[in-house]
């Protein structure tokens, strides 16, 4: 399957789906969209005795071996003699059985292929990768010796060793960890003390440092540690605590509110860094249209989902309240996105952000500029979406809401 990942901002994986069963005419996956054609793909014949040539457009171009018995090494991009049937690797994508499934290309791992309907089409892992069949994803391997980082991980790395014929595909693949960050020293007269704004630090009299804790993996509401190493549900006033959240959505700085408390909210800067706040009055729930504190007056008002609860666990939610923003229950809590556009909301069917009519008129469409959605009520209260293009020589203007003359310029002329 092509698989969409969702990841945090620790870029750990916190979910994915196959693009194929959400929406089958879109399924190849690209910049984390799920898309119709992946222009990072090209056919590749099943014969190892016969080659493709890509350019920088993807246009390939196939060769022959030169002579019979040989076949194509990718690794070193080159003909070479093989000497046994077993040596010519081939995988028969017409073959019922292999359709619609991925397969690494055994003499050259970092590439795999998938058997499409029309043939098959190859992917190429990034460096010092290679195709997992079993996870349908590209790993770390060992592909030559030698000490490599892990991404997003500071306290450990790969060290690869040689194997025992001295070649680099039965290297050793180990993770070995680095010293860990030294504690600081708790200050003086205190025993217990907060290492950073959610972590405790255990000292002895010599003020050395011991050990330490989370205090959300004590008690998850009251992750911050205050003063003397106290966790409580507020941060400390006098520290700022600011950290990368998964409740902010990516490049979109402002107020957003927390999906699972919906009293509590948090703005975001332009780093996703996040301030958590809280309803100050009693009875109060946050209102993400107006940024602010509303006294509640019916259950409704209260949009909250506990991600905590298994039954919710890698399930979407689009919020209800303010439906441009939508977010996923990972087992860490939840992720935070937002649809790129005002007049975009989550379509939890298709996972992606879809135009919607919220009222009426016309709005120009997010990727064509000959068409344009048109907005309609068809009934007192119900309002139906039409998709529209332009006349020939004529192009959507949204300042205008019509369609105008295109001029030699390319812009919009009256």
């Amino acid at each position: 399957a092509v698989l969409l990942q969702i990841c945090n901002y620790q870029k750990q994986e916190e979910g994915s789906y196959d693009c194929s069963t959400v929406d089958p005419s879109r399924p190849f996956c690209q910049n984390g969209v799920c898309i119709e054609e992946s222009d990072c793909t090209t056919q590749i014949p099943n014969n190892c005795s016969e080659a493709v040539y890509c350019d920088n457009d993807l246009a390939g171009s196939i060769y022959t071996a030169p002579v019979p018995s040989y076949m194509f090494d990718f690794k070193y991009d080159t003909w070479v003699y093989y000497q046994s049937p077993s040596d010519c690797f081939e995988i028969n994508c017409s073959i019922a059985t292999n359709l619609n499934k991925f397969f690494a290309y055994k003499p050259h791992p970092q590439l795999y292929i998938y058997c499409g309907t029309s043939g098959p089409l190859t992917f190429q892992c990034g460096d010092n990768n290679v195709y997992n069949e079993e996870t349908n994803a590209c790993e770390f391997g060992c592909l030559k010796a030698g000490k490599f980082e892990i991404e997003g991980v500071k306290d450990k790395y790969y060290s690869c060793l040689a194997g025992p014929n001295g070649t680099e595909q039965y290297a050793l693949r180990t993770l070995v960890p680095l010293s860990p960050r030294a504690l600081t020293s708790c200050a003086a007269g205190r025993r217990q003390d907060c290492e950073d704004c959610n972590t405790v630090k255990i000292c002895s009299y010599d003020l050395t440092p011991l050990t330490q804790y989370r205090c959300q993996d004590v008690d998850p509401s009251k992750p911050y540690c205050t003063g003397a190493g106290i966790c409580s549900d507020v941060p400390d006033t006098n520290n700022i605590c600011q950290k990368t959240s998964d409740l902010c959505p990516m490049n979109a700085p402002g107020f957003y509110p927390n999906p699972s408390n919906c009293s509590r909210y948090l703005y975001c800067d332009s780093n996703m860094l996040g301030t958590e706040q809280n309803c100050l009055a009693a009875n109060n729930v946050y209102n993400q249209t107006t940024e602010a504190c509303f006294l509640k007056r019916r259950t409704a008002d209260c949009f909250q989902v506990d991600c905590n609860n298994s039954r919710n666990k890698d399930k979407w939610f689009v919020y209800d309240p303010f439906p441009q923003l939508y977010f996923v229950c990972s087992s860490n809590g939840p992720l935070m996105f937002k649809c790129p556009r005002e007049t975009e909301v989550f379509d939890l069917e298709l996972k992606r952000c879809e135009f919607q009519c919220r009222k009426a008129g016309r709005f120009a469409h997010p990727t064509n500029k000959y068409m344009y959605y048109e907005c309609a009520y068809v009934s007192t209260s119900k309002l139906e979406k039409y998709e529209q293009t332009c006349p020939q020589l004529l192009q959507f203007d949204a300042n205008v809401q019509k369609c105008v003359p295109v001029t030699s310029s390319g812009s919009n002329s009256e």
